[in-house]
């Protein structure tokens, strides 16, 4: 009888050890996500954070929509509002195909009015605050117009300065410096040598003789 006991034991310590390995042997690790809405979920978020800084979402919510839907163009153009709270108003329009709109107004993807009726801005479209600086004071847009550039507005006094196309890695610092001499050099005037300066000869008077 004691011999049947201990048999039994051992089978049953040996089925614990079993279970154990196995258990260890199928826990994921922190980087194995394998369902598919869990990933765009996290995407999604991640993507939503991008589209303002934290100083600029201190405003408020971003508002995408236009202040009302239209097909718009360069020269009949949309208004767009970025934040209830702050008296801004940007134009965007669709350029033709191969073509911008120049001065003021952001480019809407071409196709996006006449196809369907512009209602909103891309959800690609960015709002950059400088650090320190109110808001009120300083904005930059960003709206990418390809894969590697994209449109920038400075905002400066809540007045949009004229459109710049840059790299999208360009920071606001770069895209609206302090001193305001965006893509500007100030060349010093350098008078010419005194040699260069024409002096004309003074008149001759003939005097009648006698």
């Amino acid at each position: 009888m004691v011999a049947v006991a201990i048999v039994v034991i051992v089978v049953a310590t040996g089925g614990n050890d079993s279970t154990k390995t196995t258990t260890t042997a199928t826990t994921a690790g922190p980087g194995a996500i394998e369902n598919p809405a869990t990933v765009t979920g996290i995407t999604s978020i991640a993507s939503a954070q991008t589209t303002q800084d934290v100083g600029a979402a201190a405003i408020g919510i971003l508002q995408r929509s236009l202040e009302s839907p239209g097909a718009f163009d360069c020269t009949t153009t949309g208004t767009w509002r970025p934040y209830a709270e702050l008296q801004l108003a940007l134009s965007v329009g669709e350029p033709a195909a191969g073509s911008s709109c120049s001065g003021n107004v952001l480019d809407l993807a071409y196709g996006s009015c006449t196809v369907a009726t512009c209602t909103e801005v891309p959800a690609d479209w960015q709002v950059h605050t400088r650090s320190g600086v109110p808001p009120e004071s300083l904005l930059l847009i960003v709206a990418p117009n390809t894969a590697s550039t994209a449109e920038y507005v400075c905002v400066k006094g809540l007045v949009p300065q004229p459109k710049q196309v840059l790299l999208r890695t360009t920071t606001i610092e770069q895209a609206c410096p302090a001193d305001g001499s965006v893509g500007s050099i100030d060349l010093p005037y350098v008078p010419p040598a005194t040699s260069d300066i024409y002096v004309p000869t003074a008149p001759s008077v003939d005097l009648p003789a006698g």
